[in-house]
């Protein structure tokens, strides 16, 4: 099976390159050493200005021929996968500077017709071609799945042989990521893999993901480089990454997914994720001008060359361009379950960071333009501004205090800084004067109260810092200025240093003490815990329930018969041992359960339950065949027999052909979640319910109540159903 797969199946890898030349041997290593060969490689130089990067690309495109190198202007990290994408999409006709075939020599190639990101040469190794004709008749290869590498990153030389089996029948395999601290002491970076807890290998539908997506208030999801995904699917949806932005895979991530039917779910660690200073991310908390990308250096002129500015800007924008593109998405979809899962907690974190476009006075791209609408969606939602220390920190006192400080420690730095605080005032005049403007044409312009922003509780201890008390008592002494004020301030400015740092040490010792109490708490509610397991387990009964199957059988209605009719109890839930055994106090209740796993469903067969019969598949909208997952064999090898299906019957079919022990009520009992929505959905649209004494349903958590329930609750509305009873458990 294996071998089948092999040779069958075709992986493009897109591999950005930029200013990498440190780690680039290493990434590409990964890549040729992979134990899965059959693969199409695109390098794409996004303009790297370092010594050696793309003469390092030229050289592993020389040496293997699947690799094919795109040299290009810097656009970013989106454009430059967005090559790859629209290369195996046979969007470039691509035409040969090279006429003749030299050994082991690099073939060069020009784009023929449009070249929106500024492609300079195509290069592809000699070795691939046989002769001329095979070089004048060049064309893209065809590929099956696609797989997006970060060019400082690295992969498990088993990744590719890993997700290529398990793309089958699912449009995502998403697998785990391991980082490695380069330069770096700390990150709380966590993959999003171990965000929404996923420890077991499974195949999940869209639903199951909005689901968790919903239920672990997740404000946030991105994906690009930790999977592989159906490169059919990929071009059916028509998705590319938004060009010119930061953090381009959370617009990515969430379309795809939002899309997708089956992803395969893989938590095993195949990539490893470089975290190092100097990156775009700028994880090392440092802002300079290399974390500003190429593309939008241009913008710094605009903020008078102020690094920090620049780079907030341009996150905002991103942000900006982001939750545009999504809000367009969401109105294109027209899926109301989707629309309410993303607008509960994930919609607003975008609509929330956009609207931080509000602070800028500057905005060269123009994205002001979009404050109307972005408020008017923070109002639907209810949804409170965030910001509140970029604006604080964009405030004349902090601005001043700021360079004050990063300029008093040397006497060249010292020179030069009355230049810059008289630069301070005069653009912070042009930018009260341009605010003014604004919002006395447009009233949306208008900046919150501050007391409205939901960090507001963080004012206080910016109010602390030491950048704010500077500028603040050199903006007082600067008003006496022809009177010594500045004199006045340097006493002042002293005197605010020595209690800061006292303060400071103050405080270092606090922590410390806190630290050390915390702990001995933290050690005394442990043994206390332990002590209450050891006393709760002398008493321990594994068949306790909560009976909250027992309330729905308190209906009058149903009580009257409890006594002397046969009643069948199909139970769909997963968790019917519990089930049967609370019902197990009716002699005249017949239980019929459901378990798809072979070996359950024959452990539980072999205990011969009294008046309870099991079956080997679940019941559905429809019969077919699914897979659940993989099973593995020791050598890590895949074979058709361990493939584990389960076994989906038709319910419709179900209930006519089952001869229910002669009972005179049908009873069945669900739980409510994103697959048996559906299911109660189908239950009404074929009147199923008909069939039915009660429908039984709880609800044990906030997606399905919150996302599912009205919907249920209207359909019952309008049908006139009384049968069907939903019960919420939280």
């Amino acid at each position: 099976m294996q071998e089948i797969i092999s040779i069958s199946k075709t992986v493009g890898v897109v591999i950005p390159i930029y200013n990498v030349q440190d780690y680039l041997k290493e990434c590409l290593d990964s890549v040729i050493n992979q134990t899965y060969k059959n693969l199409q490689i695109v390098l794409v130089n996004d303009g790297s200005t370092d010594e050696n990067s793309l003469n390092i690309a030229k050289e592993y495109t020389l040496k293997d021929e699947r690799f094919i190198l795109f040299d290009k202007k810097n656009g970013g990290l989106s454009s430059a996968r967005n090559v790859g994408i629209e290369y195996f999409s046979k969007e470039y006709k691509l035409k040969n500077i090279t006429n003749d075939i030299k050994e082991n020599s690099l073939i060069e190639f020009d784009l023929d017709g449009n070249n929106p990101y500024e492609i300079y040469k195509v290069y592809k190794s000699s070795k691939f071609f046989k002769n001329k004709d095979e070089l004048l008749n060049f064309k893209t290869p065809d590929i099956d799945y696609i797989i997006f590498l970060d060019s400082d990153d690295y992969w498990e030389l088993n990744c590719i042989e890993e997700c290529v089996p398990r793309m089958d029948g699912v449009e995502v395999v998403w697998f785990d990521v391991k980082i490695l601290l380069d330069g770096v002491n700390h990150s709380n970076w966590r993959s999003n893999i171990k965000w929404f807890n996923y420890t077991q290998e499974c195949i999940l539908e869209r639903n199951d993901w909005l689901e968790r997506l919903y239920n672990n208030k997740l404000s946030w999801f991105y994906f690009s480089w930790q999977g592989m995904i159906n490169f059919v699917f990929l071009k059916g949806i028509k998705l590319k990454f938004i060009n010119y932005i930061i953090q381009e895979d959370d617009h990515f991530g969430i379309v795809l997914f939002s899309q997708l039917k089956r992803v395969y779910v893989f938590p095993n660690e195949l990539y490893t994720y470089r975290i190092r200073p100097n990156s775009i991310m700028s994880y090392d908390g440092k802002i300079t001008q290399k974390n500003i990308p190429v593309f939008f250096k241009s913008n710094l002129k605009h903020f008078n060359d102020d690094v920090t500015q620049t780079k907030k800007y341009f996150h905002v924008s991103s942000s900006v361009k982001t939750y545009l593109e999504l809000v367009k998405f969401l109105k294109l979809q027209r899926d109301s379950l989707l629309n309410k899962s993303l607008c509960k907690y994930l919609l607003p974190t975008y609509i929330k960071n956009a609207f931080e476009i509000i602070h800028f006075n500057i905005d060269p791209l123009n994205l002001l333009s979009n404050a109307k609408t972005i408020k008017k969606l923070m109002k639907k939602y209810d949804i409170k501004p965030h910001g509140i220390e970029f604006r604080f920190k964009n405030e004349l006192p902090y601005r001043l205090g700021n360079t004050i400080l990063q300029n008093c420690r040397s006497l060249k730095k010292v020179i030069k800084l009355p230049v810059k605080i008289y630069k301070i005032f005069n653009q912070n005049k042009l930018e009260q004067k341009i605010f003014q403007t604004r919002v006395a044409n447009n009233s949306y312009f208008e900046l919150p109260k501050l007391q409205e922003y939901e960090d507001y509780y963080r004012l206080d201890y910016l109010k602390k810092h030491l950048s704010y008390k500077i500028g603040l008592s050199f903006l007082k002494c600067h008003k006496y200025r022809y009177l010594g004020g500045y004199f006045v301030f340097l006493f002042q400015a002293s005197i605010i240093l020595f209690r800061f740092q006292k303060n400071k040490i103050t405080k270092e010792r606090s922590a410390i003490h806190s630290e050390i109490s915390n702990l001995r708490g933290y050690l005394y509610n442990i043994e206390i815990g332990i002590n209450n397991l050891i006393f709760q387990n002398k008493n321990l009964n594994f068949y306790d329930t909560n009976n909250n199957l027992l309330i729905f059988f308190k209906d009058e209605n149903l009580m009257k018969y409890l006594s002397y009719e046969n009643i069948a109890f199909v139970d769909l839930t997963d968790k019917y041992l519990e089930d049967y055994k609370t019902l197990s106090i009716f002699d005249n209740i017949y239980f019929y359960a459901f378990e798809p796993d072979n070996f359950n469903f024959l452990l539980t067969r072999k205990k011969n339950v009294k008046n309870m019969e099991i079956f080997n598949f679940i019941l559905g909208a429809k019969t077919f065949t699914k897979k659940k997952k993989y099973k593995l064999n020791n050598d890590n090898t895949i074979s058709q027999e361990n493939f584990n299906f389960i076994q989906v019957k038709d319910i419709n079919w179900f209930l006519d052909n089952e001869a229910f022990n002669d009972c005179k009520l049908l009873i069945l009992y669900l739980k409510l979640n994103s697959n048996t929505f559906e299911l109660l959905r189908y239950i009404i649209s074929e009147k199923i319910y008909l069939k039915c004494f009660y429908i039984f349903c709880n609800i044990e958590d906030n997606f399905s109540y919150d996302v599912l329930y009205d919907e249920i609750k209207q359909e019952m509305k309008s049908n006139d159903i009384n049968n069907i009873v939903i019960r919420t458990n939280i």
